[in-house]
């Protein structure tokens, strides 16, 4: 898994002036370019909580729109 500033960048990339995709997932990263603990998928209002690499932690997936609680 690329660290999350390279991956996001890699999603963008394609067309940096216009629009992204409608449906496109782009993962969250903070100051440090590492993944946040929370990740949202805005088109499906879904949120959960994913390790330091950007995995998902399974069981903690929200389908309300609501955020998990993740350590």
């Amino acid at each position: 898994v690329l660290p999350c500033d390279r991956l996001a960048t890699c999603q963008t990339s394609f067309n940096p002036r216009g629009p992204r995709p409608v449906g496109q997932f782009i993962p969250e990263c903070d100051e440090n370019g590492d993944y946040r603990p929370v990740q949202c998928f805005a088109s499906t209002g879904q949120c959960w909580c994913v390790d330091r690499n950007g995995q998902e932690i399974p069981g903690t997936r929200t389908d309300d729109g609501s955020q998990p609680y993740c350590k």
